[in-house]
C-alpha cells in the first residue's frame, strides 16, 4: 500500500492516542506520567504501523567485477529491481 492511502489510518490512530490519554486524565487522581506514556505509545504505535505500509522499490547496478565469480558472459553491469515491505 502506498504511504498516502495509509493517511487516513494513521490519522484516524492519533486522534484515538489523544482520545485515549483525554480519558486517561479526566480519571480523579491520575497520574500525569502515565498519561503522558499512554499519549507517547499510542502516537509511537500509530506512526510505526503507518511506516509498515510502505512498500519499497529499489533497482541496484552491481558492476561484472563484483559478482563472485563473475559470468564469463557477463561483461556489462547487472540491473536488478526488487519490491518489498518495511518490517
Amino acid at each position: 500500500m502506498s504511504l498516502s492511502s495509509a493517511k487516513s489510518k494513521l490519522e484516524k490512530d492519533i486522534k484515538k492516542a489523544y482520545s485515549d490519554s483525554k480519558k486517561a486524565g479526566a480519571v480523579d487522581g491520575a497520574n500525569p506520567d502515565s498519561i503522558i506514556n499512554t499519549l507517547a505509545n499510542g502516537i509511537g504505535n500509530a506512526i510505526h504501523n503507518f511506516m509498515l505500509q510502505a512498500q519499497v522499490s529499489v533497482t541496484v547496478s552491481v558492476p561484472p567485477e563484483m559478482t563472485s565469480p563473475p559470468p564469463a558472459a557477463s561483461l556489462i553491469p547487472t540491473t536488478c529491481m526488487g519490491k518489498g515491505n518495511l518490517t
